[in-house]
C-alpha cells in the first residue's frame, strides 16, 4: 500500500476512482499472514503487489487516448481483483493443509477441527467460484467498470464479514496446537536429559548435583507451559473467547518452552566445562 502510495505521489498521477476502489481491498488482503507461510503464499503476494502497480502503472500512461486508456485500466483492474482473490485461494488451501496436519486430538476438539475443516472447503468453494465469475468468458459479454467494482465490493464485504472472523478462530487453533506439538517435543528432550543424569549419578567426571538445579527450572518451566496450554485449548472450545486473547496464551506456552531449552543449553556449558571440552 505504502509502495502504490508512494509512486502516485512521484508520478503525480491522479488516481481514478477504480484504483483507489480496489486499493481499499489490500489492507484486507494483508489481513491473515498464516504463522508459517509457504512459497506458494509468498509468490501470491508478490502477484498481488504485481497487479496493482500495473494498474497505476496503466492509470499514469500518457500516450494513449481516452478509450484505449479505459479499456486497459478495466483489464489491470479485473486482473488485480483475480489475484487478490487466488491469494485468498491460496491462503485457504495452506489453512486445510496445516489444519489437516494436527493429529492426536481428544473429541471434542477432532470435532471442532471437522467443523473448521468443512468451513474451509465452503469458502474454498465460494472463492473458485468468484474467480470464474470475474474471470472474461467468450460467450458471456465483457464485464462493465460498475459491474467489477460491485464485485470487489461483494468480495471485501465477503471476506470482513464472514470469512476474516472465521479465519482468526482457525489460525488461533492451528498455533494451540503447534503449541502443544513444542511443547510435546521439548518433554521429550527433557525426560531424556533426566534419564542421562540417572545413568551418571555415580559418575566422577560429571557433577549430577550441579546439573540438577537447572534441569529442575527447565522442568518448572515446561510444567507451566503445559497448564497453560490446556487453557488455551480449552479457550478455543469456548465461543466467546476472543482468538486474540488465545493467542496470547500460545506465545506465554512458546516463551516458557524457549526458557527450558535455554535451561538445556546451560547444562550442555556445564558439562563442557566439567569434561575441559572447549
Amino acid at each position: 500500500m505504502i509502495k502504490i502510495k508512494q509512486y502516485c505521489r512521484n508520478h503525480r498521477l491522479v488516481v481514478s476512482s477504480g484504483i483507489m476502489f480496489l486499493l481499499v481491498l489490500l489492507p484486507v488482503f494483508w489481513v491473515h499472514p498464516t504463522n508459517a507461510q509457504s512459497e506458494d503464499l509468498k509468490t501470491a503476494k508478490e502477484a498481488v503487489q504485481q497487479s496493482y502497480d500495473k494498474l497505476v502503472e496503466v492509470q499514469g500512461e500518457q500516450t494513449l487516448t481516452k478509450e484505449e486508456q479505459a479499456k486497459q485500466e478495466l483489464e489491470a483492474l479485473i486482473a488485480a481483483l483475480k489475484e487478490v482473490v487466488q491469494f485468498t485461494i491460496t491462503e485457504t488451501e495452506s489453512l486445510i493443509q496445516h489444519l489437516s496436519a494436527i493429529k492426536g486430538l481428544s473429541v471434542e476438539t477432532a470435532k471442532l477441527q471437522l467443523d473448521y475443516l468443512k468451513e474451509l472447503d465452503e469458502f474454498l468453494i465460494y472463492q473458485q467460484e468468484f474467480l470464474i465469475k470475474i474471470t472474461p468468458q467468450e460467450e458471456v459479454g465483457a464485464l462493465t467498470l460498475v459491474e467489477i467494482k460491485q464485485l470487489a465490493l461483494d468480495f471485501k464485504n465477503w471476506r470482513e464479514t464472514v470469512y476474516d472472523p472465521e479465519i482468526k478462530k482457525i489460525v488461533s487453533f492451528i498455533m494451540v496446537f503447534k503449541g502443544s506439538e513444542l511443547l510435546s517435543i521439548a518433554t521429550s528432550r527433557f525426560n531424556k536429559i533426566a534419564l542421562d543424569l540417572r545413568l551418571f549419578q555415580n559418575s566422577k567426571l560429571i557433577k549430577v548435583d550441579l546439573l540438577m538445579p537447572v534441569l529442575q527450572q527447565a522442568g518448572d518451566y515446561l510444567k507451566e507451559a503445559s497448564k497453560l496450554n490446556q487453557v488455551a485449548i480449552k479457550s478455543l472450545l469456548a465461543t466467546s473467547t476472543d482468538p486474540v486473547d488465545t493467542n496470547k496464551l500460545v506465545e506465554r506456552v512458546v516463551g516458557l518452552i524457549k526458557s527450558s531449552y535455554g535451561k538445556f543449553l546451560e547444562m550442555s556449558s556445564l558439562v563442557k566445562k566439567m569434561l575441559n571440552i572447549q
